[in-house]
């Protein structure tokens, strides 16, 4: 059965924002349509099916607030530039900016441009080299200042797709890391784009859950045999207005993830 998964390394009830919450500058200078907590995230915990070692992803900021490390990732900023530097991979790869919004990502053949409607990322187009070229469209669809869908296509291999509809409980995606950053359910770069702030205007709420369309394959993975939906619920433990912990759940109530955050005093 094949899954949304992202595929590179490093990746109200659908309500807007209330008319209370002004646009607040990160410190990367985009307009957010949220207003951003002041503590940061120092850690975050990553448990995967029931799994009791975490990933972990530990940040470390500089004077201005940007992120400069996470891991053995990074970051180096310029004008026009983030450049992130994997020190365990020894590789290095590129976010090109252009008017304040990450406009490609390029990692030797791997390439993703980035498009924007009304200051909201619409779609990525990615290409890269698996023994030939493969070219992904993925297509995002915001309404009332949410990402209310999601849509991939491999346009080299047309049965390669799927979508993710999300719906909303006010849940207020306004730590200083887009928390989409951390779910891994995109076919692209765009995961990692998040990070930085610098993809237009965040889904200004977080989903309360996300709903999988895709085709549904035969045992052999051969030949696809019908339509597969799913659904994850998504529940928020908070600390004061702090989320403190993100749990993922299948239809059966089985856990899919665990996130567990800490931050800085």
């Amino acid at each position: 059965m094949k899954k949304l998964l992202f595929l590179f390394a490093a990746l109200a009830f659908a309500t807007a924002c209330s008319n209370d919450d002004k646009e607040e500058q990160n410190p990367n200078h985009e307009n957010t349509g949220v207003k951003i907590l002041a503590k940061k995230i120092k850690k975050v915990m990553y448990y995967e099916d029931g799994d009791n070692t975490p990933h972990t992803y530990e940040f470390k900021y500089d004077e201005t607030g940007r992120i400069k490390s996470c891991g053995t990732e990074n970051y180096t900023y310029s004008d026009n530039n983030i450049t992130v530097k994997n020190e365990k991979e020894k590789e290095e790869y590129v976010f090109t900016l252009e008017n304040g919004h990450i406009k490609s990502y390029s990692f030797q053949d791997d390439k993703a441009d980035f498009i924007y409607d009304d200051n909201y990322l619409a779609k990525v187009e990615t290409s890269y080299i698996e023994g030939s070229k493969v070219s992904i469209t993925e297509n995002f669809r915001f309404d009332g200042g949410n990402l209310a869908e999601y849509s991939y296509i491999d346009n080299t291999d047309k049965d390669d797709h799927g979508s993710i509809h999300f719906t909303y409980a006010y849940q207020l995606n306004n730590l200083n890391i887009d928390v989409f950053y951390f779910f891994d359910y995109f076919d692209s770069y765009m995961a990692s784009a998040l990070l930085f702030g610098l993809t237009g205007k965040r889904s200004c709420n977080l989903p309360g859950s996300m709903t999988f369309t895709e085709p549904e394959w035969d045992d052999n993975e051969d030949n696809i045999v019908g339509t597969e939906t799913y659904t994850y619920k998504l529940d928020y433990k908070m600390t004061g207005e702090y989320i403190s912990e993100i749990t993922i759940t299948d239809e059966d109530g089985e856990i899919i993830e665990i996130y567990k955050i800490e931050y800085e005093e």
